[in-house]
């Protein structure tokens, strides 16, 4: 799913969050370019952790900083078939 580039913050993550569940074969996340902060990654990683085929997670370029390191961190433990986490 790309949605680079499409001025989502932390307000629009929640819709993001249930396509995940919806789409629960989604292979791969763009976001990148958007106005997403850490608060909203902390909870885009928990959504992650429960999307069992999600390989790639394209966060670049967006409003984070080393805070949500850990949060993803969590999500790479946790979630075994994400290969790519592009920060």
């Amino acid at each position: 799913m790309i949605l680079a580039s499409k001025n989502i913050g932390d307000s629009q993550i929640n819709e993001v969050i249930k396509g995940l569940r919806t789409y629960g074969g989604l292979r791969s996340l763009d976001l990148s370019g958007n106005r997403i902060t850490d608060e909203g990654v902390q909870l885009l990683a928990k959504a992650v952790c429960e999307a069992p085929r999600l390989e790639l997670l394209l966060l670049a370029n967006n409003k984070i900083t080393e805070r949500c390191i850990e949060p993803l961190a969590a999500t790479l433990r946790t979630n075994k078939t994400l290969k790519v986490l592009d920060l």
